[in-house]
């Protein structure tokens, strides 16, 4: 059959399906394109070519039907392998959806792809447009690529490809509606902070290795290397930029000064000032940014909103800037300012420009004064639109635009963000939800201006989304509106324009009322706190308005009003029940949101009532919302971490007065914090116990970040594995002193230093301790044991004093075991589960080396070969781990044919589900039932013992990593190798939702329903039926790839 045949009777087979096509093609012209199409594809059979009949009605389904099909035309053009992408199409039904939104709803998005078409599998693999990245995920990357390249050209370039690629994937998500219009500007945002970082990173290289480090000096501060901030200002500092959206900078450093002259190579130069330092730097960083090159450029960058405008200085000193915001600002600056974030540089610095900042933004000037300011600024700024014809198509500056609705969000967080500290916040989002917290505007109110703000930024990003130009100017043409109306996921044009109509002329009759009104009075309580804490009125009314709040019951209002008057052991002052009273509105609103919002009530009042100065934490909390937003999700999500902050208040304090929790998660700091906090206690039990406590401090910072989404859950698991390497480290030690002193007979802290260096010599040289399982993975979880095995080289014991036997050996993991595991006053630091070991329980804790290579020579069987390919060195002779893992490396391939291999795995697989109680496959066990977590890591573990997979010698390998680092090249078919890395991160997320709600070890369910929707909320879902329902299927999709894997192993 002929292409022309072919075309035709797909054409006729479309139409009748679809008449309404004709309504878009004549069919001449749709012949024409699909008779392209095929021949391009070279398609030889009609039932070949159905897959043709797919994508054009995927086409339909777009606003711009024939620029979609002409986009596809195009991309298949650029692909060396169109026919393998037609196909994939053909059988992937969300991969099609996605290509066939961009080409019909964005051309710019389009021709990325088009131009890009490697970005293709990137972009359609499972789970890459379901969540957003954070600022660390996109810094950590952007970062990663410019330090990997020596030329500042090539790393832009490098930095360009990348940022538009991750443009291309946040560009999908807002079009298929993943995401909100709130958290796409927030990714965007997020992108060109990081982007912004490596420019300052690259800059900082080049002016280091130019001049030398500048220098700085102070009365309280030594000679040091002085640093730089780059300012963030209008949308990039709240969060809210557009696909075309300029960024606003202003770079502050550190101080005068002059440079070292020392360069990084020890060549010497003449110094140079240190403001010449930093505006060359900052003319390196706006060039990187803005200069265009083979992928474009970063972006476009305005300098304008420094101090004095363009006739001041590109980078100015702290103390420049800060007298001039003292002395010279305007009033009307303060609406620039509010927004002002810092998006890199030295945390000192960073913390002293918001000081300056907010003092310059809420200062004393007369609400009047402000408001009359921000009035004439806005009728300065859109004048030019007011008296053009634009004025009712802007979007943005026009008539009941954004810039409406921003200018009073911000003239009302300026007038009363100086009582209401919670108003202190960049991003209008935020605003608008603190504003109706603190009851300055109404639910209703506020509920408007954010329905309204998120149209109106959609309706922007679709206009720049089209050709990425920086536009905010409605269509005129009829034809070009209904398309719009398309793009905004309008049914039909009249619903958009009413919409549109309802927005603009609501938001201009907000905007003219606010300007006209007068602001200084306001009411500052809502009626329901007056009901709820009023002790004389009847509790039944109280009960009832608590009712809307998911607490309606007796005991949850006992417990605020207890919070809000104190108990008789604990008093709470007049101005204290003020600040609660203020607290109350903001903490309704976020404890209703919570699964069980009687536990967050409960835990509150545990721990408010169990700390002294109430008063002053009140005062805290009620001025930062961010702060009780903290502990609501805490106490609302894990009753056993709010149990550690409940016992040990003074962590509040250590995460009130340090950005510990926000600090980079790294090992140096945790042993840091540790060992201060076992310095100056002498006795050993002393330090068992301050041990216990500091890294129940680091579990609960794990646990925070967790629950706040301020890291990957890859992260967080690397985080909890690095306390335990920590930890260990530190029980070493404690270990040999408790050794020593039973061996001398004296006490811990009397024993000898030389002696405690010579044992502590001797476990370095004879003694290795190395980890298996998800821990030699670096990915425990909460709650989770440490598997460990001890090996001790007798011939290395040859002339030691203390470890010269395997029975000092076994003393020494019996001490190392006490000092984590013993439970004590603070409990246990981990639990150690030895029972990996050669022999398991019926032999020694700890292994003679060569009987291990013996017992790997001879006797262990593939299952604990499987288990010793995520082994990694923990402490001690880390030689005497690299032997013998190369000596299972060797001895499995000597011993065991893949065959053999196959056939053990799959019975040790087999009875790995026989082992799963009744009990726990009614409340649907996750990890050994068929499809579960356990049918990935053996997959991973089979392809590694056969070759197929990398087996790290020492270092263990996080399954995160080899899923991803194996995606160019699987060791199974493509697909099914992306299912098992969403799915293996899926079901580590699932189960530490477990562990943070239940609190105990386990990867079942729990039956608890308040629990079951706990985890289903964590997990994103609604309910517990939607979180049984997908995980359900993923263990049957699981299952399946692991049957079809095995298969055709064997």
């Amino acid at each position: 059959m002929t292409i022309k045949a072919l075309a035709q009777r797909l054409v006729a087979n479309l139409i009748r399906k679809r008449p309404a096509v004709r309504d878009v093609y004549t069919e001449e012209s749709l012949e024409k394109r699909v008779g392209a199409l095929a021949a391009l594809l070279r398609l030889e059979s009609s039932a070949y070519a159905e897959g043709l009949q797919g994508i054009i009605e995927a086409c339909l389904e777009t606003p711009e039907p024939i620029a979609a099909l002409t986009n596809f035309e195009r991309f298949f053009e650029s692909l060396e392998a169109p026919r393998e992408c037609y196909e994939r199409l053909a059988r992937d039904a969300q991969a099609l959806r996605c290509v066939s939104v961009l080409f019909g709803y964005s051309q710019f998005l389009s021709d990325v792809l088009i131009r890009y078409p490697e970005f293709f599998d990137w972009l359609c693999a499972p789970s890459r447009l379901e969540a957003p990245k954070g600022t660390a995920e996109y810094r950590e990357e952007a970062l990663g690529i410019v330090q990997a390249e020596e030329d500042s050209s090539t790393a832009r370039n490098m930095l360009a490809r990348w940022r538009r690629r991750e443009i291309l994937r946040i560009g999908a998500r807002d079009l298929l509606r993943h995401a909100s219009i709130e958290i796409i500007t927030h990714e965007i945002s997020d992108l060109a902070q990081a982007c912004i970082t490596a420019a300052a990173d690259v800059a900082w290289r080049e002016m280091v290795n130019r001049y030398g480090e500048p220098q700085a000096e102070s009365e309280l501060q030594p000679r040091h290397t002085a640093g730089m901030c780059v300012i963030g200002m209008g949308k990039l500092g709240g969060r809210e930029l557009n696909f075309s959206s300029d960024i606003d900078l202003i770079f502050i450093y550190e101080a005068e000064g002059e440079t070292s002259g020392l360069l990084p190579d020890g060549r010497r130069v003449q110094p140079t000032s240190n403001h010449q330092f930093f505006n060359k730097m900052g003319e390196a960083i706006v060039r990187f940014l803005s200069e265009p090159g083979e992928h474009g450029n970063l972006f476009r960058v305005d300098m304008r909103l420094r101090p004095e405008g363009k006739a001041g200085p590109l980078a100015r000193s702290l103390e420049s800037f800060a007298n001039y915001l003292g002395q010279q600002a305007r009033d009307w600056e303060k609406l620039a300012y509010l927004k002002a974030r810092v998006m890199c540089g030295p945390a000192q610095l960073a913390e002293r420009i918001y000081r300056f900042t907010q003092e310059f933004v809420f200062d004393a000037t007369e609400p009047e004064q402000i408001i009359r300011e921000i009035e004439k600024l806005k009728l300065m700024i859109d004048r030019e639109v007011h008296l053009s014809d634009l004025y009712h198509r802007e979007v943005k500056r026009g008539y009941g635009g954004i810039r409406e609705i921003e200018f009073v969000i911000a003239a009302m967080q300026i007038v009363y963000g100086r009582t209401h500290r919670a108003l202190r916040v960049r991003n209008i989002f935020v605003a608008i939800e603190r504003l109706r917290e603190v009851n300055l505007l109404t639910a209703d109110e506020a509920e408007f201006y954010l329905d309204a703000y998120s149209f109106l930024r959609l309706v922007e990003h679709r206009l720049q989304m089209a050709a990425e130009h920086q536009t905010h100017t409605l269509p005129a043409q009829p034809n070009q509106r209904a398309i719009l109306a398309a793009r905004c996921h309008f049914a039909s044009p009249e619903e958009f324009e009413a919409k549109l109509s309802s927005v603009t002329n609501g938001v201009h009759e907000r905007f003219v009322r606010f300007f006209q009104q007068d602001v200084t009075e306001a009411s500052r309580e809502l009626s329901d706190v007056l009901v709820i804490l009023d002790q004389d009125a009847d509790e039944s009314a109280a009960i009832d308005v608590l009712a809307r709040y998911h607490l309606g019951n007796k005991e949850c209002l006992r417990l605020i009003r207890d919070l809000c008057y104190g108990t008789r052991e604990v008093f709470v002052s007049a101005e204290g029940q003020r600040y609660f009273e203020q607290m109350v509105p903001s903490l309704l609103r976020l404890t209703m949101r919570m699964p069980d919002p009687p536990a967050v009530i409960r835990n509150l009042h545990s721990f408010m009532l169990s700390i002294k100065g109430i008063t002053y934490y009140y005062e805290l909390i009620a001025q930062h919302t961010d702060i009780l937003k903290l502990l609501v999700l805490l106490f609302g999500t894990s009753d056993c971490f709010s149990e550690y902050l409940i016992s040990h208040p003074e962590y509040f304090d250590t995460l009130l007065t340090s950005r510990v929790l926000y600090d980079n998660i790294n090992i140096d700091s945790v042993r840091d914090r540790v060992e201060q906090a076992l310095r100056g206690a002498r006795s050993l039990d002393r330090q068992l116990i301050l041990l216990r406590r500091a890294v129940k401090f680091e579990l609960l910072l794990a646990a925070l970040r967790r629950i706040l989404n301020l890291c990957s859950l890859s992260a967080t698991l690397r985080e909890l594995s690095e306390i335990a390497d920590a930890s260990l480290g530190f029980a070493f030690d404690l270990a040999a002193r408790r050794m020593l002193a039973r061996i001398a007979g004296c006490a811990p802290h009397e024993v000898e230093p030389t002696e405690l260096e010579k044992l502590q010599s001797e476990a370095a040289t004879s003694f290795a301790v190395f980890a298996l399982g998800k821990y030699g993975g670096r990915e425990i979880n909460f709650g989770s044991d440490l598997d460990v095995v001890y090996v001790f080289d007798e011939t290395n014991a040859a002339g030691q004093i203390y470890l010269n036997s395997l029975q000092r050996a076994i003393q020494f993991a019996d001490h190392i075991a006490f000092v984590l595991s013993e439970p004590l006053a603070e409990g246990r630091v981990f639990s150690l589960d030895v029972r990996l070991r050669p022999h398991g329980k019926n032999a020694p804790v700890v292994t003679p080396f060569s009987l291990y290579k013996t017992y790997l020579e001879q006797t262990a069987e593939v299952w604990e070969f499987l288990a010793l390919t995520r082994a990694r060195h923990i402490a001690g002779n880390v030689e005497i781990t690299r032997e013998v893992l190369a000596t299972a490396q060797r001895e499995v391939a000597r011993r065991f044919e893949h065959s053999v291999i196959l056939e053990e795995t799959l019975a040790m697989r087999r009875r790995l589900e026989q082992s799963i109680s009744a009990d726990e496959s009614a409340g649907l066990e996750f990890k050994r039932s068929a499809g579960g977590l356990v049918d990935i890591e053996f997959l991973i573990q089979y392809y590694m013992l056969v070759g197929r997979l990398t087996w790290s010698l020492h270092s263990g390998q996080s399954y995160f990593e080899v899923l991803e680092a194996a995606a160019a090249q699987p060791p199974c078919d493509r697909n099914d190798w992306e299912i098992l890395r969403a799915t293996y991160s899926y079901y580590r997320h699932v189960e530490t939702a477990v562990r943070l709600a239940c609190g105990e070890r386990g990867t079942t369910l729990p039956k608890d329903p308040t629990k079951q929707r706990n985890v289903a909320i964590q997990c994103g879902k609604e309910n517990a039926e939607e979180l049984v329902r997908e995980l359900t299927e993923r263990m049957h999709e699981v299952r399946e790839v692991f049957q079809r894997c095995m298969a055709h192993e064997s």
